[in-house]
C-alpha cells in the first residue's frame, strides 16, 4: 500500500502543468507583439506610469531603488550561489542544476527577447535610474518571477506542512511584485514590460521544475 501511494505521488509530481506554461506564454507573446515594431504604445501604459509618478518622495526613491536591487545581477547570483550551496549541503543535488538555470537562463533569455522586441525606455516621467537598454521583457522582473518560484517549488516539494507552503508562495509572489512595481515607480519600464516579464520567468521556472522532476521520479511520462 505504501509503495503503491508513492508510486501515485511520482506520477503526480511529475505532470507538466502546460496549460500554465502556454497561459504565460500566451501573454508574454500578445504583449512582446505590441511592444514591437512600430506599434504605438496604448495609452493606458502611460498614464499608469504617471499616476506612479504622483508619490513619488525621497525615502519612497530610496525604499524601491533598493528593492529593484533585489533582482541585480549582483543579488540574484549570491542569492543563487547561496541556495545552491545549501542544496550540496542537504544532499539535494538535483535541484542544483534546476536553481541555477532558473536564475541563468532567465538572464539569457531576457536579453535574447529584448534584441527581438527593441522596445525603448519609458519616456512619459522623468526615469530614477538611466539604462540603455531596450525595455521588454523587464529583466528584474524575469530573473525574480524565474528564481523565486523556482525557489518556492523547490522547498514546496521538501516541506510537508501546507501552512508554511503557503507562506512561502505568499512570500516569493510578495518579492516579485515589489521588485516588479520598483521598476514602474523608477520609471524605467512599461507595465506591460513587467507583466511580460512575469509571465516569462514563470513559464522558465515551471519548464525547468517540469523537466527536473522527471529526474527525480525516474523519468516517468504524463502522456
Amino acid at each position: 500500500m505504501a509503495k503503491d501511494l508513492k508510486s501515485k505521488s511520482k506520477g503526480k509530481s511529475s505532470k507538466t502543468p502546460w496549460l500554465a506554461i502556454l497561459l504565460f506564454l500566451g501573454v508574454f507573446a500578445y504583449f512582446g507583439w505590441q511592444a514591437m515594431g512600430n506599434h504605438a504604445v496604448p495609452h493606458w501604459e502611460n498614464l499608469v506610469l504617471e499616476k506612479i509618478s504622483i508619490i513619488r518622495v525621497d525615502w519612497l526613491n530610496a525604499c524601491f531603488l533598493y528593492m529593484s536591487e533585489l533582482a541585480s545581477v549582483g543579488t540574484i547570483v549570491s542569492l543563487t550561489l547561496i541556495t545552491a550551496l545549501s542544496l550540496l549541503i542537504f544532499k539535494e543535488y538535483l535541484y542544483i542544476p534546476q536553481i541555477i538555470l532558473a536564475s541563468l537562463g532567465a538572464r539569457y533569455l531576457m536579453a535574447i527577447f529584448k534584441e527581438i522586441f527593441t522596445r525603448s525606455r519609458p519616456s512619459v516621467v522623468e526615469p530614477l535610474s538611466h539604462l540603455t537598454s531596450y525595455s521588454y521583457p523587464s529583466g528584474h522582473a524575469t530573473t525574480a518571477a524565474a528564481f523565486y518560484i523556482s525557489l518556492y517549488l523547490i522547498l514546496k516539494s521538501q516541506i510537508p506542512s501546507k501552512k508554511i507552503k503557503n507562506q512561502i508562495l505568499t512570500i516569493a509572489l510578495s518579492m516579485i511584485f515589489l521588485i516588479s512595481f520598483s521598476r514602474l515607480y523608477l520609471g524605467v519600464h512599461y507595465p506591460s514590460d513587467v507583466i511580460g516579464g512575469f509571465c516569462l520567468g514563470t513559464a522558465w521556472a515551471l519548464i525547468l521544475a517540469s523537466v527536473f522532476s522527471r529526474f527525480k521520479s525516474g523519468g516517468s511520462s504524463d502522456s
